[in-house]
């Protein structure tokens, strides 16, 4: 997981996404030095 990959981009649209549709699921599969600021990013973003 790095910033070239835009994984910040993908949680923050999709917290939109389970606004329409709560059953929603974003899984994001991967290691790598962006992981803990991402998992903490998908914790933090409302839906």
């Amino acid at each position: 997981m790095s910033k070239e990959k835009g994984y910040n981009i993908s949680i923050s649209a999709f917290s939109r996404v389970a606004i329409f549709n709560p059953k929603a699921r974003l899984d994001v599969f991967g290691d790598g030095p962006e992981r803990e600021s991402l998992e903490r990013l998908g914790q933090e973003t409302p839906p």
